[in-house]
C-alpha cells in the first residue's frame, strides 16, 4: 500500500480550505458541475499555462487537485500508464463526463474515479 506523500495531504487540506471560502452555501465546491469547467479548461490549456480568472483558476486547481489524490490515493484501483499526466487524466474525465451531463450533480472526486479506472482499469489479481 503507497503512503500519501506530503504534498498530497497539503493538496486535500488546501482544496478543503478552498472550497470552504471560495464557494458560497449555494454552491458546492465538489460538485461536479462546478469542478468540470475547470477540468475543461486545463484539458484544452497549453503546457505553457495561460491567464485566467481568479474563478476559473480556482476550478483549475481543484481539478489538478482532486485528480492527483486520486492519482496518489487509488493506485490500487486505476492503473495509471508509468508516462500518463495529470493532463490526460484530466482529458479522459472531461470526455467521461460530457457523456454523461445527467450526473454533473454528483460529486465530482467519484465520478472522476469511475471516468479514470474505465479508462486505466487494473487487471485482476488471480
Amino acid at each position: 500500500m503507497r503512503i500519501p506523500s506530503l504534498v498530497t495531504v497539503v493538496m486535500l487540506v488546501c482544496i478543503g480550505s478552498a472550497k470552504a471560502a471560495a464557494a458560497p452555501d449555494s454552491i458546492d465546491g465538489a460538485a461536479t458541475n462546478y469542478v468540470l469547467p475547470g477540468c475543461r479548461t486545463y484539458a484544452l490549456m497549453a503546457p505553457s499555462g495561460g491567464r485566467y480568472s481568479s474563478g476559473t483558476a480556482l476550478r483549475i486547481g481543484l481539478c489538478y487537485g482532486y485528480l492527483q489524490a486520486i492519482a496518489d490515493l487509488a493506485a490500487n484501483i486505476v492503473c495509471f500508464p508509468p508516462d500518463a499526466t495529470i493532463h490526460q487524466a484530466a482529458a479522459v474525465v472531461v470526455r467521461y463526463l460530457d457523456n454523461r451531463p445527467e450526473r454533473w450533480n454528483e460529486q465530482f472526486d467519484a465520478l472522476a474515479l469511475v471516468a479514470m479506472r474505465s479508462e486505466w482499469p487494473c487487471k485482476p489479481v488471480r
